[in-house]
C-alpha cells in the first residue's frame, strides 16, 4: 500500500503543557478518490458529515456508519431513476396528479 503525504499541523495547548499533531487532508484528493472509486454520494457528504463527526464527537466508526449510508443512499435514487428512465413512461404520474 502506498503513502500519501498529508500536511501536518503542529498544535502545543502551554497552558495545559499537552502537544497534538493534526492530520489534514486535502479534500480535492478525497473527491478524486471517490471518482476513482465510483462513490459519488461519499463526495457529496463527506465534508459535511466530518464537520458533524468533529463538532459532535464521533467515533470514527459512527462517521463512517454515516458516510457509507449516504453512499448507499445515493445508489439506490441512482438505480431507482435510471430504471425509470429505462421504463420510457410516457408521463410521470404522482398520486397528487392522479
Amino acid at each position: 500500500m502506498r503513502s500519501i503525504s498529508r500536511p501536518l499541523v503542529f498544535v502545543a495547548l502551554v497552558g495545559s503543557f499537552s502537544l497534538m499533531w493534526i492530520l489534514h487532508t486535502d479534500p480535492d484528493v478525497v473527491v478524486a478518490q471517490t471518482r476513482a472509486l465510483k462513490l459519488p454520494g461519499v463526495a457529496r457528504t463527506f465534508e459535511a458529515l466530518a464537520r458533524q463527526a468533529r463538532d459532535a464527537h464521533w467515533p470514527h466508526e459512527d462517521y463512517l456508519h454515516e458516510v457509507l449510508t449516504a453512499e448507499q443512499a445515493s445508489r439506490h435514487e441512482s438505480v431507482m431513476r435510471q430504471r425509470l428512465r429505462e421504463a420510457r413512461f410516457p408521463e410521470v404520474k404522482t398520486l397528487d396528479t392522479f
